[in-house]
């Protein structure tokens, strides 16, 4: 996976697969190169963690090592 230059947010709760992330956590595009079938969602970097979301419900679909 490439670096790309996006500061971790920060937040109360604990972002967790299967949770909406809160209104105030700005979603990342993913970029291309991380595949095709990827693109649809949006991401998150929290923690040392980067965690894939869909955008339509804002909720966390997986986390990427």
């Amino acid at each position: 996976m490439t670096e790309h230059k996006v500061r971790p947010v920060q937040t109360r709760e604990k972002i967790v697969v299967g949770q909406p992330v809160p209104r105030e956590v700005e979603l990342e595009a993913v970029p291309a190169d991380w595949g095709p079938s990827l693109t649809r969602y949006r991401y998150v970097y929290s923690g040392e963690r980067v965690m894939l979301v869909d955008p339509s419900t804002r909720t966390v679909v997986q986390e990427i090592d």
